[in-house]
Order: C-alpha cells, then structure tokens, then sequence
C-alpha cells in the first residue's frame, strides 16, 4: 500500500468465495501431479528443494537487502572517486571490497571513529549494525554537558577501511539532569587488535579470526583455533594470566557452538523428513 507505483492495493468481495470450485477442474491439473510438474511450468526452480539445506535459486530478504546496500556504497564510492580512468576506477572499487569484511569486527553499540580524531568531538558515530559488507551507523552530537543525543535523521551508512585505521570505544546510556536519556564514552579508545584482545576474541568465529591474523601477518595458517588465539594474545603483550582466562572461554564457547549446530542438524533433518512425508502424501492425494 506504500510502495504500488500505480497498482491497486486488492479488494477481496464475497464473490471471490461464494462459488465453490469443482475439483480439479478449476486448476490445472500439471500444477498439482508430480509426474507432470516441472521447474519451467511452475516459474521457478524447485531442484533438490526438500533434499538440499541451501538453495541458490532464493534468497532471504535480509540477505538480499544487505546485497543492495552494498550495491548502493560501491555505486557511490566508484562515482565519487576522482580518477578519471576506468581501470583505476576498477582497482579502486576492488581494493575497497576486498576489505569490507572488516566490518564484521566492529562492535556493535560502541562509538566510532578514525584513528587520530580527537577524543571528545561534536560530533561521533555509534555502530548499530556490524557487516556484513558496510556498517550501520548513527550519528551522535554533543550536549552541553558533556553527553551525546541523536541528530535529526541520524542513520549513515559507513564503508569499514582499514583494518588499522579504525578505533572503537565502548558507550554507555546515562540519565541527564534535564531527565532526557544520553550516551557517554565509558572508556578508552581503542584500536580494533586490541578491542579483539580484550573483548572480541571469545565470541569471534574462527574464520574471521583468521583474516584478522592474516591481515595482521601472523604466521598462524598452520594453527589451530586455541593455538592462533594463544598466538595472537602473545603478540598483542597480554599477560600469561590473561591468556589462560581467555583460553577457557574460547573453549567453552568453541563448545557450546558445537553442541548448538549438531542440535540444529539434528532439528534440520527432522524437519526435512517431516517435509517429505508431508510432499509425498500431498501427490497421493491429488
């Protein structure tokens, strides 16, 4: 009803159920028999739909809505781009999707900036969405006292950079003594190695952590997951303390997961065999 672009939103009357429909002979029949049906007769691609646990021929919209933002920033960054070669152009679009999964590592909630900003501006950035190609962000503008508030049509859509060029900061809300709810930076800024020291390590999957140590050039390609996160908390200087009460949680968390996907596999093929009992009894009823 928003979005019609010239069509009607559809009126449904009693004369759209009043007649009662004869059987087959209402529909055609190659839509409802399973010897006749066929991918082009029905419009789409129904290859290995209940067999399969992906299927490329569809997509989630969520998913599908993340493919056009990001669209939408390597649109603009390519005409915003000041060579006027399209070769450069090219590498420039390439070198900026190459590095678009730095977006993953950013947290969420937590203030952002580049490297160099000053501590407190007018103005900052919050994350409120990480990945998985751009960053979701707000834009924050400082009060009188001290505290940031939301500007007027604050959602920004920010492309990640560098891995070195970003720092984060964690944010917290606050009770002004106008009694208007604010955010204040609840500690030090950080670089993104070190937020993932500190904080990301324990929750971070062990691919991604694998591109941060290879975009960080840590011999760690032969490793496993234990051994690369003990690796990398040694390079970043934490104590051995530290490392082993990380370790634990990486474990535990390693875990869970585990146990967390067998259970969905589990789930995904009782819902699988319910779905073809359900197929097969629907082609012996017609």
């Amino acid at each position: 009803m928003k979005h019609c672009f010239g069509a009607e939103t559809l009126e449904l009357s009693a004369d759209d159920w009043a007649q009662s429909l004869q059987g087959r002979k209402e529909v055609k029949t190659q839509v409802h028999s399973a010897m006749r049906c066929t991918d082009v007769s029905l419009g789409i691609s129904a290859e290995g739909l209940t067999r399969n646990r992906s299927s490329k021929q569809f997509t989630k919209p969520h998913i599908f809505a993340y493919r056009l933002q990001l669209l939408q920033a390597l649109s603009k960054a390519f005409h915003d781009f000041e060579g006027a070669d399209p070769d450069e152009r090219r590498d420039h679009i390439n070198a900026l999707y190459s590095k678009m999964w730095v977006s993953k590592v950013v947290p969420e909630l937590w203030f952002l900036r580049n490297k160099g900003d000053p501590d407190d501006g007018d103005n900052s950035l919050v994350v409120v969405r990480s990945g998985p190609f751009t960053l979701g962000c707000v834009l924050m503008v400082k009060c009188q006292d001290g505290n940031y508030k939301f500007q007027d049509d604050p959602y920004v859509l920010a492309l990640p950079g560098d891995f070195d060029e970003r720092e984060v900061a964690h944010m917290a809300p606050i009770v002004s003594t106008d009694g208007f709810l604010r955010w204040h930076r609840d500690g030090d800024w950080m670089g993104l190695a070190d937020y993932i020291a500190d904080v990301g390590i324990i929750t971070m999957p062990a691919s991604l952590f694998g591109l941060v140590c290879r975009e960080m050039k840590l011999k760690t390609g032969k490793l496993d997951h234990i051994n690369r996160c003990e690796f990398f908390l040694k390079h970043m200087g934490r104590s051995p303390d530290m490392i082993e009460k990380i370790l634990e949680q990486v474990r535990a968390n390693q875990k869970q997961r585990k146990q967390t996907k067998k259970k969905k596999a589990e789930d995904g093929e009782d819902e699988e065999d319910r779905l073809r009992l359900h197929v097969s009894a629907f082609s012996v009823s017609w």
